[in-house]
């Protein structure tokens, strides 16, 4: 149960409870120079690495969703019903370039909503990471449990772990995580 963007030197994994912030921040990244994974269910596994693959090119949003990212509201696949469900988005359609099948995992992000206007990104424990993927994903898994457990950890060792403080500049987000990308990048050559 996480999101994931990202660029062609990898990618982050949006990790958290549903409402934290994981459809908004993967949805501000449309419009960046990041591709999109997925906003709410990913697949992760451990090829010669962590990596993220996409399963669903939709995304859904609650109203407030909807409401900060005004450009998506001409896209949205359901207008007539967002009473009854929330807004339903194709992005395959509108945004094809954009879709990434699978990416790299670099990092793990975990959003917060500060209600400040710059986003920022401060360096987390593996184990407040792993606090935060574990129960939404496995309670949302049948059957899932210790096994799950133990992949998500295994995954999450080998990442670095960042609070994603999501700020209300929205344009800020994907500015943050591609400056994050680029300074693993830069890491990485030295």
């Amino acid at each position: 149960h996480a999101a994931a963007v990202g660029n062609a030197t990898g990618g982050v994994l949006i990790g958290g409870k549903g409402g934290s912030g994981k459809s908004t921040t993967a949805l501000t990244c449309l419009e960046s120079n990041l591709s999109y994974v997925g906003d709410d269910y990913t697949l992760l596994g451990l090829d010669s690495g962590p990596v993220v693959h996409s399963l669903y090119n939709s995304a859904k949003l609650n109203s407030d969703q909807l409401q900060r990212l005004p450009a998506l509201v001409p896209k949205i696949a359901n207008p007539e019903r967002l009473t009854e469900e929330k807004a339903l988005l194709f992005v395959n359609e509108h945004y094809p370039a954009k879709v990434a099948n699978r990416l790299a995992v670099r990092a793990i992000l975990l959003p917060r909503v500060t209600g400040l206007p710059e986003t920022r990104l401060k360096r987390v424990s593996v184990a407040m990471a792993l606090a935060a993927l574990a129960p939404s994903t496995i309670f949302q898994l049948p059957r899932a449990g210790n096994e799950a457990f133990k992949f998500l950890a295994t995954f999450a060792r080998q990442l670095p772990c960042f609070s994603l403080e999501v700020g209300t500049v929205l344009s800020t987000i994907p500015a943050a995580i591609e400056g994050l990308l680029a300074e693993m990048d830069r890491s990485t050559e030295d």
